[in-house]
């Protein structure tokens, strides 16, 4: 593995213990104290915290910026020359790779990276540690108060860090001290692990006194040393910690531990997208889960395995009534052994005989090691230092599952389990959600997933949580294994527990509690969810209310409900006495479906619309078309004229979301009705799931106009009215097959490009050209048109749309072979792309693709790739309009935000107060320009913001016109994260880059614009030392401001007059950016913490006053100086420059004399 240095000896993390137990512990082994100040170090010998106070100080360096060939190190630039670097750069550098080392081994545990250095970590691994040992489960109580209570403040998250810290840094010193290893963080409990190891065959000039510390008694052996010192931390921990002050009032922290002994199996499972969990499963797992509940607060239950290990060294404490078996632990019998000595022990045998590790390679692969099961959510955290800011309160979707019928101790369990694993990220990954937690106990397996943190935050986070919980349990039923889920919506703390030596990254609250419960109380392979979840996703499933139950930690029942998968028959009230009623998917009830009579048959045919119903056309609540004056809707119009005049050319409608897009096509698709053309639609969303879907509805419908009877009435579009029709259609060999391949399944998408030997075409070919030769022959009867959607939704991370382009292609040349009027091709995107006749060039293009701070469609389609700068990707011009080498015709409409007369009228209209041919003057000027600067006259920002003031009562509409009760400029526009307008900022915002959203979370600060300077002073922040590495940081920052300008984000000021003095004092030519609109300014500023904006306001204040006071002042001490001694010749300075160099060297020779 490299070249290596000789053996160091290096210590495990020990407790800070004041000098007397140490004293005590040395005079009792038989040697005097030497006055040896104990290491204290991190498991791999390096600190675990530093002058940040978070345990990381800097980025792994990337070979994309810095090469090593042969041992020299070099800098690529963009043209490609290379440059040497100097030795101090290259020891900053290698300075950031052993940083990020060190924050990052404070996430695993030490049993881990033990089996890293003793076997490795194989992917294929299983298994990674079995042994014996004690196993500690320590719940803290009080800590869902605290949350709760400190969610209601504006700095609730730091209060609660700092709280958090406060008590789990002793905590865990004491549990590195006595040689046990946190397992893992359980919210506000732990699981901690002291192995069983024969400390005796260790070198002789370590155990100079038994295992056990007490010099003079016999050797315990391993496994009884293991429960005393598991016994002696717990008592002690009860000492420290019982009844912790949280400086919140009364809510005082306590805990209750139980105790188990026995054989230990620790697992790591998973892989998907190299995400990784571990666990630890075994006897000792149920032992604790009778001792824990047993144990009141501040007290100690050890299992009976553990008690007959103890019995003669320990203290029993008063009987459990009904468990006699089982026994409270009192304390220590000092007569044999005292904690001093205990501990003493134990720090000395936790001395590991490690490698000083030089090898640049290593040091990566040990990193990576690490890093599998550490959530991606923090590997941008590490790599730019900002672990300080990642604690926070937010609201998200919580998910607990539990499964039944694995045994994990088993070899055949630990298989099914990974295969479980596997499955289950699959699921929660492809609804852009994350794993948190992976757990066992005497119920079963226990997962926790949560949707909504960064960088992955959406707008229908609880949609997307109630979809993966019905994919998780249909995988459960397809496994033949049993679970319960529970979902729940809510704010909780976000951020870490533990120490700089030991932390996690989870979440905690009343929230996460509750769905617990909930899960504890669903049946087999069902999901309960609140109320809050109901509301927010209601419209999505059909869900049934069930009567209210009560849980532990409610006083009053809380209402739930079960949401039905989408091909579920709802049960009858009667036929089940808990539903108390069954709520239908409000997406069914507001449907629109199209009817036309066929010119042929003269049969009148029901097309639905793919897509709830927008316009209040058709029976939607936007008022858009009824705008007479709304210029896209008439250029639209126009171009669909012109479209069907000339064959062969597309409609494209293309927009950024909310734009009104949908609105604008369904009226031209009502015309295009009323006009007797019939519509076919196919709709692909941009999940990797859906990707088929565009193709399979086209050619379901397309079949259903050729093939079905009257009477029909399955959906032609899937399952089985799909097969029904397809097997009244002739198709040869290669059709057959492909169509068999994707549309019983959902299919594979790297399958779907690959070619087939017989032909060479690949079967995205043969399925487009099976829909083109359908709409072919639908021709020869029907007018048609048809409308192809490509829609993004919520989706942050893009798939592959290849086939969706293809399809449009074929569909295309099937419409330029018809005469005037006979097909309409409309493509309805928020960008227009093509390309040739084999659409691998545009998925290798894609993959490519980057924007300037290096982020590739490939890491965007990564659902764990939290790298990633933004999702506001302009289209590749090299691939636009082009396809096969020659341009498609198409009539581009593209939708751009309302005039401010538009958006005038739009405000009336939804308020009921004005009309659509002209402004309303009941609509006050102040609301007008509140929602000019807001909404940024985009159609659904308005409606979101006006349905949002009604609702929170900060307007109302009486007698005709609308009246303020409260000044605008006070509403919490950033908590309307459920709201599009604001959602959407916040997902871009968490997409950057760590630089760019250090500028942007900046440049909120300030009301006015902000310098080039101001950014390198902010980034002292972040940076202190100045150094090297502060001025790379200040660079890239400065790259950030120009990537932020072009994506929409912040405004450059270039128009500055050159006879006027900016604020910050310097020249008018400086570099200067602002917020570009107030939207971005409230919702960013309210994601930074106040700690955070005191010291960037400090920071550069401070730095502003003496860039505009020091230069002055200066001169006027010149100016004095020259008036009262003259003006000094060059030789006069030049002599006291040398006499202050020899004062200087004068000053540190006198300092080496007199020993610093």
């Amino acid at each position: 593995q490299g070249s290596r240095s000789s053996p160091v000896r290096i210590i495990r993390p020990a407790d800070a213990s004041d000098d007397d137990d140490r004293r005590e512990a040395q005079q009792r082994q038989g040697h005097a104290d030497d006055g040896r100040e104990w290491q204290r170090s991190s498991r791999l010998g390096v600190t675990g915290a530093d002058a940040d106070g978070d345990g990381n100080r800097g980025s792994i360096v990337r070979p994309s910026e810095v090469v090593s060939t042969n041992g020299v190190y070099e800098l690529v630039e963009e043209s490609g020359q290379r440059k040497k670097l100097s030795p101090e750069a290259i020891t900053r550098f290698k300075g950031r790779n052993s940083d990020t080392l060190q924050g990052s081994l404070a996430f695993v545990p030490w049993i881990l990276q033990e089996s890293y250095f003793e076997s490795g970590l194989a992917d294929d691994k299983i298994v990674v540690h079995r042994g014996t040992g004690a196993v500690v489960f320590s719940d803290a109580s009080g800590f869902t108060a605290l949350t709760e209570r400190l969610a209601k403040k504006s700095n609730g998250a730091e209060l609660l860090s700092q709280c958090l810290t406060a008590f789990f840094t002793p905590l865990i010193n004491l549990i590195n001290a006595y040689r046990g290893d946190v397992i893992k963080f359980s919210g506000d409990a732990l699981t901690i692990y002291f192995p069983a190891v024969d400390d005796t065959k260790a070198p002789r000039s370590r155990i100079q006194v038994p295992p056990h510390g007490s010099y003079g008694l016999p050797d315990l052996g391993p496994m009884a040393t293991a429960v005393l010192r598991a016994s002696a931390c717990c008592i002690e921990i009860h000492k420290r910690l019982h009844n912790f002050d949280t400086g919140e009032g009364d809510v005082r922290l306590t805990l209750h531990i139980g105790v188990g002994a026995g054989p230990v199996t620790i697992l790591q499972v998973g892989g998907d997208q190299g995400r990784y969990e571990y666990v630890i499963a075994g006897e000792p797992l149920a032992q604790i889960a009778v001792a824990e509940p047993l144990a009141s607060s501040g007290e100690t239950v050890l299992s009976p395995q553990c008690w007959k290990y103890v019995k003669h060294t320990v203290i029993e404490g008063d009987p459990i009534e009904g468990h006699p078996t089982f026994h409270r632990l009192k304390a220590l019998d000092i007569t044999k052994h005292t904690y001093p000595t205990v501990k003493q022990a134990a720090r000395q045998s936790a001395e590991k005989e490690v490698e000083e590790m030089h090898d640049d390679e290593e040091l990566e692969r040990r990193l990576t090691a690490c890093m599998r099961f550490i959530p991606r959510s923090l590997l941008k955290q590490f790599r730019t230092g900002s672990l300080r800011g990642i604690n926070e309160m937010r609201t998200v979707s919580i998910i607990f599952v539990q499964v039944q019928g694995v045994d994990v101790a088993s070899d055949e369990g630990a298989v099914k389990a990974k295969k479980l694993m596997a499955g289950m990220q699959g699921i929660c990954y492809s609804e852009e959600g994350s794993l948190n937690k992976f757990l066992v106990d005497d119920k079963g397996l226990l997962f926790l997933f949560v949707f909504g943190l960064p960088p992955l935050v959406h707008i229908d986070d609880p949609t997307r949580a109630c979809r993966c919980c019905l994919e998780m349990s249909a995988l459960l039923v397809q496994m033949e294994l049993v679970g319960r889920i529970g979902v729940t919506t809510g704010r909780v703390y976000c951020g870490m527990v533990g120490s700089d030596t030991r932390r996690e990254y989870t979440v905690m609250g009343d929230t996460v509690n509750l769905s617990a419960r909930l899960m504890a109380n669903a049946e087999a392979n069902t999901v309960l969810v609140d109320e809050a979840t109901f509301k927010r996703c209601g419209g999505d499933f059909t869900f049934l209310r069930l009567h209210p139950i009560r849980v532990k930690g409610k006083e009053r029942q809380i209402s739930i409900y079960r949401p039905l998968p989408a091909d579920a028959s709802a049960p009858s009230v009667a036929s089940q006495p808990a539903i108390a009623e069954v709520i239908s998917s409000t997406r069914d009830l507001k449907s629109h479906s199209f009817k036309v009579t066929r010119q042929e048959s003269k049969r009148e045919v029901s097309v639905r619309l793919p897509w709830p119903p927008k316009s209040a056309l058709l029976g939607g609540t936007s008022p858009l078309t009824q705008m007479q004056s709304w210029s896209s809707l008439k250029l639209a119009h126009q171009a669909a004229t012109r479209c069907l005049e000339s064959s062969g050319r597309i409609l494209a409608v293309i927009g950024q979301r909310g734009s009104g897009k949908e609105e604008l096509v369904e009226s031209v698709l009502q015309r295009c009705v009323d006009d007797g053309m019939v519509p076919v639609f196919g709709t692909t969303q941009m999940r990797s799931a859906e990707a088929f879907s565009a193709p399979r509805e086209v050619i379901g419908q397309l079949l259903a106009l050729l093939h079905r009877q009257p009477g029909d009435d399955k959906d032609a579009a899937a399952g089985a009215g799909f097969t029904d029709l397809l097997q009244r259609e002739t198709l040869n060999a290669e059709e057959s097959r492909s169509l068999s391949d994707f549309y019983g399944t959902k299919g594979s998408l790297s399958r779907c490009f690959e070619r087939q030997e017989s032909s060479g075409k690949t079967r995205a070919d043969t399925i487009c050209a099976f829909a083109a030769k359908l709409l072919a022959r639908v021709l020869q009867s029907d007018r048609i048109v048809l409308c192809l959607r490509l829609w993004r939704g919520t989706t942050l991370s893009p798939c592959d749309t290849g086939l969706f382009w293809k399809l449009v292609r074929q569909l295309q040349q099937v419409c330029s072979a018809q005469p005037s009027g006979k097909a309409l091709l409309i493509v309805l995107s928020r960008e227009f792309a093509f390309e040739g006749e084999d659409l691998e060039p545009l998925r290798r293009r894609g993959s490519k693709r980057r924007n300037t701070h290096g982020a590739s469609v490939a890491q965007l389609a990564d659902p764990l790739m939290h790298n990633v700068v933004s999702t506001r990707m302009e289209p590749d011009p090299s691939v636009q309009g082009d396809l096969g080498g020659s341009k498609i015709a198409h009539e581009p409409v593209n939708m751009a935000g309302l005039s401010d007369t538009e958006a005038h009228i739009f405000t009336g209209l939804v308020l009921g107060v004005g009309t659509a041919d002209r402004p309303s003057d009941a609509v006050p000027e102040t609301l007008r320009t509140f929602l000019s600067n807001i909404a940024l006259n985009n159609p659904r920002n308005i409606l979101e913001a006006l349905q949002q003031l009604l609702e929170e009562r900060k307007m109302r509409v009486v007698g005709g016109r609308v009246e303020l009760l409260v000044d605008l400029n006070t509403v919490g526009i950033a908590d309307w994260v459920h709201t599009g307008m604001v959602g959407t900022i916040i997902s871009q915002i968490e997409m950057m880059g760590a630089e760019a959203q250090r500028v942007i979370k900046m440049a909120t600060v300030f009301d006015g614009p902000f310098s080039a300077l101001d950014v390198a002073s902010a980034n002292r922040v972040h940076r202190p030392s100045s150094d090297l590495l502060a001025f790379h940081d200040s660079v890239q920052l400065l790259m950030s401001c120009k990537w932020l300008v072009q994506n929409g984000f912040l405004r450059y000021l270039d128009d500055q007059p050159d006879d006027e003095t900016p604020a910050d004092g310097q020249t008018s030519r400086l570099p200067r950016w602002e917020i570009k609109d107030l939207l971005i300014r409230k919702v960013v500023g309210a994601t930074l913490l106040q700690s955070q904006k005191m010291q960037i306001k400090r920071a550069v204040l401070i730095t502003r006053r003496l860039n505009i006071a020091l230069p002055a002042r200066m001169r006027e001490k010149a100016a004095m100086h020259e008036e009262l001694f003259g003006k000094q010749t060059k030789a006069e300075r030049m002599w006291q420059q040398r006499r202050r160099e020899s004062a200087i060297q004068w000053e540190a020779r006198a300092d080496v004399d007199c020993g610093g």
